[in-house]
């Protein structure tokens, strides 16, 4: 039976009325890629987010930030050691519509094991509404690699062979 949640409708997602979800999906840690996920009950003018984690953020693209926005992009924070990923239309023309989808994609390089996180700060980490007003956002679950952590590479003098994803704790003499 569906259940008709705090805004008021049946069947609904169980997020607070006019705000955003953010989630990390489909990562492919061999292929470097990973999807942000959104679902937004009012329409976004612009996002900011940090991403933490064993990773070099080589490339964004398509997505609903694609679609509607004219400038997305990324910076490595080194003081933090985190990448910075904004969106946003310069021309506060085109917001992105309530709704979900794939905000955008990450093309990623020399995944070194482990999990691969929103960051927690909110200076970094804010959705905004066609106002510039902050949207309260629920940021989602890191990316956790299935699989027995640990040492992959027989030569390393700490070699676990019973892992299936390395954790980048190898060590060699």
């Amino acid at each position: 039976d569906a259940v008709v949640d705090e805004c008021d409708e049946c069947g609904g997602n169980g997020f607070p009325c006019g705000d955003a979800h953010l989630s990390i999906t489909n990562v492919d840690t061999d292929a470097g890629t990973l999807d942000i996920y959104m679902e937004n009950e009012v329409e976004v003018m612009g996002f900011q987010f940090q991403l933490v984690g064993n990773i070099n953020i080589l490339n964004l693209s398509g997505g609903l930030a694609s679609e509607y926005y004219d400038w997305v992009d990324f910076a490595y924070i080194e003081q933090g050691d985190f990448y910075n990923i904004m969106g946003m239309n310069l021309s506060f023309i085109n917001n992105i519509p309530a709704g979900e989808g794939m905000l955008t994609q990450i093309l990623f390089s020399d995944y070194g094991g482990g999990d691969i996180c929103f960051g927690e700060d909110p200076t970094y980490n804010v959705t905004a509404d066609p106002s510039g007003e902050p949207i309260f956002t629920e940021w989602g679950d890191c990316y956790t690699p299935s699989g027995v952590l640990g040492c992959t590479y027989p030569e390393a003098t700490n070699y676990n062979p019973n892992a299936t994803v390395d954790d980048g704790t190898c060590e060699y003499e």
